[in-house]
Parts: structure tokens; C-alpha cells; sequence
């Protein structure tokens, strides 16, 4: 509910389908960082300044104000009365949550990203084909699949820790899926907290 009151569900889901909610108590944990981010900076100023502050953070205008969705679209619309609308085809190609061969990992791969992501799984074939060169949106159905199933081709031939540590050599943000098994086995967390 506090998704689609705050706007976040505006653009998920298919056109001719009902929004989708994103998964998770996703609210709740974008209300977590807000607070968690106010709890730092009133931290510092308490100990800087020894002037404390009280801190209310509401569920529902960080929804509202969330830049990573709502706030851009009312942006748009404010300045230049653009309305973006859900489409028909994927609005960000080779994007989130795929499995590996072993656990899940998420990469940021669309966008700028895309023509690097898509020389490192092998088919820079694709960059040829001129809808690419426009808006994700309006890149059609059939090569969108043809896209992700070779980027879900290339997953799955290769671990979790591989289907990281490749895509960030070549400048590509992602992160794995991890269990608390995976967290405390990292080989980063281990160096970090030896005890």
C-alpha cells in the first residue's frame, strides 16, 4: 500500500497489466536508510555541536521523495509536463536479479553499461542494431529476449563470485544475492573482521 500511496508503483508491471509492487517490505527498508542516514548526521552534529535533534522519518514521504523513482517523474513532469508511462518491453535490459551457476547475483548493466556488458558476454554483434541507440523503452520485444537470454547464458555459466568479479573489472555495479553463509565466508569480510 505505502508503495503505490508514495507513487513507486507508477511504472512497474506490463502496460496492459495491474502495477506491481517491488518485492520485499521495500518501503520499509528505504524508510530504514532515510532514518539511518538522519541518525548519522544528527550524530555528528550532537557530538559537533552538542545540540541534539529529534528525528521523525515517515514511511510514506520516503516513497514520495525517493529520487531512484517518484521524484524523477515529478520532476519531469514539473519542468517539461513529460509523463513517463509503464510499457509493453523492458525498461532496463540486463538488469537485476539473475542466477549463476551456484547462488544469484544483480548487476547495473543497462543504459551506458549496456554496450560493455555486452562486448564481456561475447555478443557485440548486438551493437549493430540501431534501436540501441535509442531509449531502452522503445528497443523491441525480440531483441530484448535475444539480449537476456545471452546475458542469462552467460550467467549461468559462471559462479556467483565469477559473475561479479568479472562485470566489476570492467566497470559494471553489482552485487550478489548472499546467504549469511556466503557473507561470512567472503573472503573481504573474513580480512575485515579476522575475530
Amino acid at each position: 500500500m505505502l508503495q503505490g500511496m508514495g507513487g513507486a508503483m507508477h511504472q512497474t508491471g506490463h502496460i496492459e497489466r495491474e502495477p506491481l509492487r517491488l518485492g520485499g517490505t521495500f518501503a520499509e527498508w528505504h524508510a530504514g536508510l532515510v532514518a539511518a542516514f538522519a541518525i548519522v548526521t544528527t550524530t555528528i552534529r550532537a557530538e559537533t555541536t552538542d545540540v541534539g535533534d529529534h528525528i521523525d522519518v515517515s514511511i510514506y514521504d520516503t516513497q514520495v521523495a525517493g529520487k531512484d523513482r517518484r521524484q524523477i517523474r515529478l520532476l519531469g513532469y514539473s519542468y517539461a509536463r513529460f509523463s513517463a508511462q509503464r510499457t509493453a518491453t523492458a525498461s532496463a535490459i540486463c538488469t537485476g536479479v539473475r542466477p549463476c551457476a551456484d547462488r544469484y547475483i544483480n548487476l547495473l548493466s543497462n543504459g551506458a553499461c549496456l554496450p560493455v556488458l555486452l562486448r564481456m558476454i561475447g555478443r557485440e554483434d548486438l551493437l549493430e542494431q540501431p534501436e540501441l541507440r535509442g531509449p531502452e523503452a522503445d528497443v523491441p520485444t525480440a531483441l530484448v529476449e535475444e539480449i537476456e537470454a545471452a546475458y542469462l547464458g552467460w550467467t549461468t555459466r559462471h559462479t556467483m563470485r565469477e559473475g561479479l568479479a568479472i562485470p566489476q573489472s570492467h566497470h559494471i555495479l553489482g552485487g550478489s544475492v548472499a546467504s549469511i553463509a556466503d557473507v561470512f565466508n567472503d573472503p573481504l569480510f573474513r580480512e575485515r573482521n579476522p575475530g
